[in-house]
């Protein structure tokens, strides 16, 4: 029986395209505040073939399109900013 495994990939930037095992299935968007950075969360198949996947950050009043799909949102540790994660429809 296979087993999966969590990964993690950071989010360097407001579109972030990450090398992913196909069926990925995302579980957490976040902010690692040790590296002061943010982060995507995925439980996948090592074994399984590669696709890129594109995410994108949005800060409150942005646009994303409707085909995107809602990952999360991340509030700051200082509390006055906040973040929108969206995985970019292929």
């Amino acid at each position: 029986m296979k087993r999966a495994v969590v990964w993690r990939w950071q989010l360097d930037a407001e579109r972030t395209e990450v090398d992913m095992p196909t069926g990925a299935q995302i579980l957490h968007v976040g902010f690692q505040v040790a590296r002061r950075a943010f982060s995507v969360w995925a439980l996948v198949d090592p074994q399984a073939p590669r696709e890129w996947r594109a995410f994108q950050r949005l800060g409150t009043g942005g646009e994303a399109a409707p085909s995107d799909t809602y990952l999360g949102s991340v509030l700051m540790p200082d509390g006055y900013e906040v973040y929108h994660f969206f995985e970019i429809a292929p």
